[in-house]
């Protein structure tokens, strides 16, 4: 893939990203909760009122993390704070590599300004055919997870 033929790629991947957000908040309120849960034994995340009580429940496979602090993106396939199953699921987005020819998606971790988490997470949707993702607040940075499938709890 040319530098040219990247950014188109890149470009479209957050497009397509930025309408999937908007469906998954239209339909599931995505974003508006009053807290989250992410069960890495079960590779749930569930989003809670502010009656404490879960809303939604999605599958997930974790992407990356970005850290504020050291401005790095850590891709999930290489974060040992991650079980190993999560840490498997996640080696899809190493496909990228093969796929764009750039060896950031090789990297365990690389810098990153705080705008590429959301353009490397928009690209790995892209390649797990996720709904979207979630970017799920930690201690200084945030962890992104693709949502492979997601649904109101009643």
């Amino acid at each position: 893939m040319t530098d040219e033929e990247f950014d188109a790629f890149v470009a479209e991947s957050v497009e397509a990203l930025e309408r999937k957000q908007e469906k998954l908040q239209e339909e599931f309120g995505l974003g508006s909760h009053a807290d989250y849960l992410f069960d890495q034994a079960t590779g749930t995340l569930e989003f809670k009122g502010s009656s404490g009580v879960v809303q939604v429940r999605a599958q997930v496979v974790p992407i990356g993390s970005f850290s504020e602090r050291s401005e790095t993106w850590q891709w999930a396939w290489a974060n040992e704070s991650l079980l190993p199953e999560l840490r498997g699921q996640a080696e899809q987005c190493r496909g990228l590599e093969t796929a764009t020819g750039f060896g950031v998606f090789g990297q365990p971790v690389v810098k990153a300004d705080p705008e590429m988490p959301w353009e490397l997470a928009a690209m790995a949707v892209r390649q797990l055919d996720a709904h979207g993702c979630y970017r799920a607040p930690i201690s200084a940075g945030a962890l992104f997870l693709a949502i492979r499938d997601i649904s109101l709890v009643s």
